[in-house]
C-alpha cells in the first residue's frame, strides 16, 4: 500500500490556480492512478520551487528504486518469475497466455517510465542525494521528512495510522491511506518460516508432539503467537486485534493455524473498503513460487546482472542520469556482455516446465485474472476516501 499525506499549508489564500489544480487529487481524495501520484508530487515540487513549502516529495531509500517502478509494472501487468519484486531485468506479461521473456530495458514502457522520473529528479521530486540516501520512505515520512510513502500492508498502514497520533504536529497532517496499484496486484503462497526436526535427533517423537501442541491446543498457540491478553494486545466486541503499546515478538516457529488467529482491528477510515479493493484485483500468479531461476553454471552471469542492477539500473531508475536514452542504451549493452540472453533462455525453460507441471496452479490463475478484468471494468476507479480527513 502506498500513504500519502498534506503536511503543508495548502490553502487557496496561498496557491495559483495551476498549483492548486495539480494537488486537487489529493485535497478531494482521489490518488486513482499513477497519473494521479505524479500531479500530487509535482504539485509539491512546485510550492517548494516557490518557496511556499519545504519537504521532499518523495525522499526515498536510495537502494530500492523497483518499488516506485512496480507501480507502472503492475499496471502493465508485468512480472519476474520466482519473485514479487521488480528488482529485475526482464519480465513476462500475466496478460500473455504464452509467458514470453522480455528484456526491459528493451521496451517503449521502461523508455516512458525513465522519462517520467528524470523529470522527477530534475525537478525536486527525489533529494539530489537519493542514491546515497539509507532512509526508508516510511521512516521519513513519520518525521515530517517525506509527503509520500509505501509500508506493507492495511494492517501495517494501522499501525502508522495510530503510531501518528504520539508524533507532535502529526495531528495536523491529512494521511490518507491508498491501494498502490491502479489495476491488478500479484499474490502467491509462501513460507515465512519453517521448522523442522533433524534426521539425527534422539527426540523425533517428544518433538513433534510439542510442534503438534502449539498448533493444535488454542490457548498455547495465542499465547506464543499473540502474548498475553489485557498486557500485549486487546480484542474488541466483534474479536478483533490491536496489538498494545507493550511490544511483543512471536517466536519464528513456522506454524500457522489461522483458525486460532484473530481478524485485525483497523482503526483508518475507508480501511475495510480499502482491504476489499486489495482483495479484488488480486492474481494468483503460480510463476510467482518458480523455485529456481537458474543453475550453477550460470551463477556467474547472475552476479554480473546484480552488478549492472546496482551500477546501471539503479540511477536511471531514479532519473539521476544525464540523458535517458544514453543510460537505456549503456545497459542494454551492459546485460548483453554479461550474457542476460543466457540465462533468460534458462529460465524461460524453467518457466515452461513449471506451467506444464501445475495444470490446476494455472487454471487458478487464469480465474482469478478473469475476475479480477470483470472487477475492473465495472469498478474503473480505486477507493477514493474522498469524505477522510
Amino acid at each position: 500500500g502506498l500513504t500519502t499525506a498534506e503536511q503543508v499549508d495548502l490553502g487557496t489564500g496561498a496557491v495559483g490556480s495551476k498549483d492548486l489544480q495539480s494537488i486537487l487529487c489529493l485535497r478531494f481524495g482521489n490518488i486513482c492512478t499513477i497519473e494521479d501520484v505524479d500531479n500530487y508530487l509535482m504539485g509539491i515540487a512546485d510550492l517548494n520551487k516557490k518557496g511556499e513549502t519545504n519537504i521532499v516529495p518523495y525522499n526515498a531509500a536510495g537502494g530500492a528504486p523497483w518499488m516506485i517502478f512496480c507501480m507502472w509494472a503492475s499496471d502493465w501487468g508485468w512480472a519476474a518469475p520466482g519473485t514479487l519484486s521488480f528488482a529485475n531485468h526482464f519480465y513476462y506479461n500475466i496478460f500473455d497466455d504464452d509467458r514470453k521473456l522480455f528484456l526491459g530495458v528493451d521496451t517503449p514502457e521502461v523508455k516512458e517510465y525513465s522519462d517520467i522520473v528524470k523529470r522527477w529528479y530534475d525537478e525536486g521530486v527525489f533529494s539530489k542525494s537519493v542514491l546515497s540516501n539509507n532512509t526508508s520512505a516510511e521512516e521519513a515520512y513519520r518525521n515530517g521528512k517525506s509527503a509520500f510513502a509505501w509500508t506493507s500492508s492495511p494492517a501495517s498502514a494501522n499501525v502508522i495510522y495510530n503510531d501518528l497520533k504520539q508524533i507532535p504536529g502529526a495531528d495536523k497532517w491529512d494521511t490518507r491511506f491508498y491501494s498502490l496499484f491502479s489495476k491488478i496486484q500479484k499474490v502467491y503462497g509462501f513460507m515465512n518460516s519453517a521448522v523442522a526436526i533433524s534426521a539425527t535427533s534422539d527426540q523425533k517423537e517428544a518433538s513433534l508432539k510439542v510442534l503438534d501442541a502449539i498448533y493444535a491446543n488454542e490457548d498455547l498457540y495465542k499465547l506464543l503467537m499473540h502474548g498475553i491478553e489485557g498486557k500485549h494486545y486487546e480484542l474488541n466486541e466483534n474479536g478483533e486485534f490491536t496489538r498494545l503499546s507493550e511490544n511483543y515478538s512471536a517466536p519464528s516457529l513456522g506454524i500457522v493455524n489461522q483458525a486460532y488467529d484473530f481478524p485485525t482491528k483497523y482503526d483508518y477510515p475507508y480501511a475495510h473498503d480499502l482491504v476489499k479493493e486489495l482483495d479484488s484485483i488480486s492474481v494468483y500468479e503460480p510463476l510467482v513460487n518458480l523455485p529456481a531461476l537458474s543453475d550453477d553454471n550460470l551463477a556467474s552471469i547472475e552476479v554480473k546482472l546484480s552488478d549492472i542492477l546496482g551500477e546501471y539500473s539503479t540511477p536511471r531508475m531514479y532519473g539521476a542520469v544525464d540523458n535517458v536514452d544514453a543510460a537505456i542504451a549503456r545497459e542494454k549493452k551492459a546485460l548483453e556482455l554479461a550474457g542476460v540472453e543466457k540465462i533468460m533462455k534458462q529460465v524461460q525453460k524453467n518457466m515452461d516446465d513449471y506451467i506444464a507441471s501445475h495444470p490446476e496452479a494455472n487454471e487458478d490463475f487464469k480465474k482469478t485474472r478473469a475476475a479480477v478484468l470483470e472487477y475492473k471494468k465495472n469498478n474503473p476507479h480505486k477507493v477514493n476516501p474522498k469524505d477522510y480527513k
